[in-house]
């Protein structure tokens, strides 16, 4: 069995804390939607809300991968 390298570890790591970090968003919409809804507020807030968490997601998602695949690069060329 071959021994990872330390630099893939890395990577791997980036990429499951991204995807956590884009579902702690959606989940956050979706907490603070209901929040809002159990306080009275209107019936579209919960959807915007969750388009709101959906957004920040999103671009969260898109800066880490950006991150990501930058040094993935940089640890290419260094080879």
């Amino acid at each position: 069995m071959k021994t990872p390298n330390i630099r893939d570890v890395i990577v791997f790591s980036r990429i499951v804390g991204a995807a956590l970090l884009v579902c702690g968003y959606l989940l956050a919409g979706l907490f603070i939607g209901r929040y809002f809804l159990d306080r009275g507020y209107p019936q579209w807030t919960l959807p915007l809300c969750l388009l709101a968490g959906l957004i920040g997601a999103l671009l969260s998602g898109v800066r880490e991968l950006k991150s990501i695949l930058a040094m993935i690069r940089c640890g290419r060329r260094n080879q």
